[in-house]
């Protein structure tokens, strides 16, 4: 539309030089929107004291002025200009619209001066008079225009970041979480390049685990970087703040790093950490290929594209670590109950070949094994003997019965030089035996043996071998030392297998507490561990007084399995009983308790809790749960769970805890227990808290001992045998 204008101007004008200019009130500047025969001062932009005492008159006046340079002698900021292309008359226009200055008509001739007559000053303050509302609405497009595009960027910024926060909460995988980040914003940004990098094991060097804009192969031949590479890259990750390059020819950098740079046709850079609960995880890196000016709002987005993405990558690799534990724990639990089962048929027998026959059973199923053999050194100690062989044909067996020491074969130099045999193809037995011996193994397997000793003394051989010519992991090879081990010395390690279980019962016996005896209240209180031990856990009850009446009961259920568990409930235990003393509001004392669990270890395992007061004289019952089961009220002729207002668990997040309260009277229960109760599992079903409900209300008029006996036992005839601990803690006024 300007540029219309402009062309109107030069044909309506027989002067050669015209020009547009715009003003700007508010910053009290003019810009060159059209020019003919000014193309010096093209698009350029000029504040009010940097242009010419003409414009400068007309702005303030706003009223058409004729200046004859010959004449005039007032100091102008473009003298020089004005000499230099022989400026000799000029007119300037103001361009008023609605009682608004928006701009300037200037028109010269730069030939021979020439007066301006009247119809031509008519014609151009005509044309300035219409060109008010063109220049306004110009003015207008081009705000609607930039307002789209910013509305566009934002829209196109919140999708990015919406993209971002869905892969951070959708995905646990690292790479995938890092390369939906880099692609989003390399499409949106039109960047160069777009990179994630992690921080590694002692925090020194980063390693990139995503990218986009780079050649292929890039990242696995960049490898790891040091935290340190470069000062940008050390001063963003110790500090915590982005490091923006604008334009790296213009910045401090080596020559090597600038050269490095142009290599890769990166000009501007952006440097965000990634921040995870205050930490640098990693480096958020975006550079173009081009200078570039770092605008608030894109800043402003390049920071919440970092934040969101640092809380996709923490949990991620949170995840993976929690993953790669569980499958180590997985895979020790595999081998402890393999190592166990042998143990178990290993001890079950006097009589080696069933001891053999078990292992190997036990064995060939759990190592996914073609075939296994277990010999012992004869008495003579001149031969070994088959006791068991698992996976060979009736002949085979009959043929390798007894192998000779004088056979030259690969089991009698094992138990002559006392070490362990991993061989491919010729198996158990080597090529150069017997053929006999020789059948122990087919051709394409992998076969291992190990000694078997007790006191030093090697009593036999053990083996299994597998299709395939894979390799044995030394971890591998350690459970089959293990196993030799069992098979040498099961006495010893029925010892081992007993004290464990001497253990965990001891561990889950120090759960229980003895009760108080607070007049006018009857208690019941039944602890019953899980039936493997690997898997007590953190099931606890306590009960305290607080005074001659009031009794604080506390029941909970520490999350997970194990040592760890079991120690977080006397934790738990003993700061409510100390938060209990100063204030023995349920609300508060689980709202302490929580506050201090998240303050000393927030990764500890979170804590399902109800702690109630009873006032054994009134009746009067205050209670709160932090995520536990409601105890059940079995009155006179009700049963049915409290009314719940349920808080988060202890130690996983701030939240409130409300205080409800019940009447107790005579007779009544009042039934606490854990989930073991309700999770007590027949097959695919749970006995669930309406089965509770029921095996309840059918206990009435026992002692308080008796319906916690009584639930218990309802639970083991449900399950026929508990894989959680179970508590159950009854009171009962009288």
């Amino acid at each position: 539309m300007l540029q219309s204008l402009g062309d109107l101007l030069a044909r309506s004008a027989a002067h050669s030089r015209i020009v547009l200019e715009l003003w700007d009130e508010e910053r009290r500047e003019v810009e060159i929107a059209v020019s003919r025969g000014a193309e010096a001062i093209a698009k350029q932009r000029f504040g009010f004291d940097e242009i010419s005492a003409a414009t400068r008159q007309a702005i303030t006046t706003r009223h058409k002025l004729v200046i004859d340079y010959d004449a005039t002698t007032t100091p102008d900021p473009m003298s020089d200009y004005i000499k230099e292309h022989g400026f000799r008359l000029l007119l300037a226009v103001p361009i008023v619209y609605r009682e608004r200055l928006v701009g300037l008509i200037m028109v010269d001739e730069p030939g021979e001066r020439r007066p301006f007559g009247s119809q031509e000053m008519q014609l151009i303050e005509a044309i300035a008079a219409q060109a008010g509302a063109a220049i306004e609405n110009a003015r207008l497009f081009e705000a609607e225009l930039v307002a789209r595009e910013a509305e566009s960027q934002r829209v196109a910024r919140l999708s990015v970041l919406k993209d971002v926060a869905d892969s951070a909460s959708s995905s646990l995988n690292v790479h995938t979480v890092a390369a939906s980040v880099v692609g989003a914003v390399h499409r949106l940004l039109d960047a160069r390049q777009v990179q994630v990098r992690l921080v590694r094991g002692d925090r020194s060097t980063l390693e990139a685990v995503a990218g986009a804009g780079l050649p292929r192969g890039f990242l696995d031949k960049l490898g790891p970087i040091a935290t340190d590479s470069d000062v940008e890259t050390a001063v963003c990750f110790r500090t915590g703040q982005p490091r923006l390059g604008e334009n790296i020819d213009a910045l401090a950098v080596s020559a090597g790093s600038r050269r490095h740079a142009r290599d890769a046709g990166v000009r501007s850079y952006a440097l965000l950490p990634l921040l995870a609960r205050g930490e640098a995880i990693g480096i958020f890196y975006v550079a173009w290929a081009q200078p570039r000016r770092f605008g608030a709002e894109e800043l402003s987005f390049l920071q919440a594209v970092a934040a969101q993405a640092a809380t996709g990558l923490e949990n991620a690799r949170l995840y993976e670590a929690a993953r790669l534990a569980q499958e180590q724990v997985r895979h020790e639990l595999d081998r402890t109950t393999l190592l166990q089962k042998v143990t178990t048929a290993a001890t079950s027998s006097l009589s080696l070949p069933e001891i053999g026959a078990r292992v190997l059973a036990i064995g060939t199923q759990a190592l996914a094994a073609s075939s296994g053999a277990i010999f012992v050194v004869d008495e003579a100690h001149e031969a070994l003997r088959a006791i068991a062989l698992a996976g060979y044909p009736d002949d085979t067996a009959r043929e390798v019965a007894v192998l000779s020491f004088a056979e030259p074969s690969s089991v009698s130099r094992l138990v002559v030089r006392d070490l362990p045999l991993v061989t491919h193809d010729s198996g158990l037995v080597g090529a150069a035996s017997t053929r006999r011996a020789g059948r122990l193994s087919a051709a394409g397997q992998r076969w291992f043996a190990l000694p078997i000793k007790r006191g030093g003394v090697t009593l036999g051989v053990f083996g299994f071998a597998f299709d395939g010519l894979r390799p044995f992991a030394d971890d591998e090879l350690a459970l089959y030392g293990s196993i030799a081990e069992l098979l040498g010395a099961a006495f010893d390690n029925a010892r081992v297998f007993d004290q464990q279980r001497r253990i965990a019962t001891t561990l889950q016996e120090n759960f229980i507490h003895e009760s108080p005896e607070v007049r006018g209240l009857e208690l019941g209180v039944v602890s019953q561990p899980a039936y493997e031990p690997d898997r007590v856990g953190g099931d606890f009850s306590d009960i305290f007084q607080l005074d001659d009446t009031r009794v604080a009961v506390l029941i909970g259920d520490v999350a997970g399995k194990g040592i760890r568990a079991a120690g977080m409930t006397e934790t738990v235990r003993s700061k409510i009983q100390a938060f209990a003393s100063i204030d023995p509001s349920p609300a508060v004392v689980l709202a302490r308790t929580n506050e201090l669990l998240m303050r000393l270890d927030p990764d500890e395992p979170h804590v399902t809790a109800f702690f109630a007061v009873l006032d054994a004289a009134t009746g009067q019952l205050s209670y709160a749960s932090a995520g536990h089961p409601a105890p059940v009220h079995l009155g006179a002729s009700t049963c049915r769970a409290l009314p719940m207002s349920y808080g988060p668990p202890l130690g996983s997040f701030a939240g409130p805890y409300e205080n409800a309260h019940a009447m107790l009277t005579i007779k009544d229960y009042l039934v606490l227990y854990t989930d073991g109760v309700t999770e007590a599992r027949r097959g695919g079903e749970l006995l669930g808290e309406r089965r509770l409900l029921e095996i309840v209300d059918t206990l009435r008029g026992r002692s308080a001992q008796g319906v916690a006996e009584g639930v218990r036992d309802a639970a083991l005839e449900f399950a026929g045998r508990l894989s959680d601990d179970l508590q159950v803690v009854v009171l009962r006024l009288g």
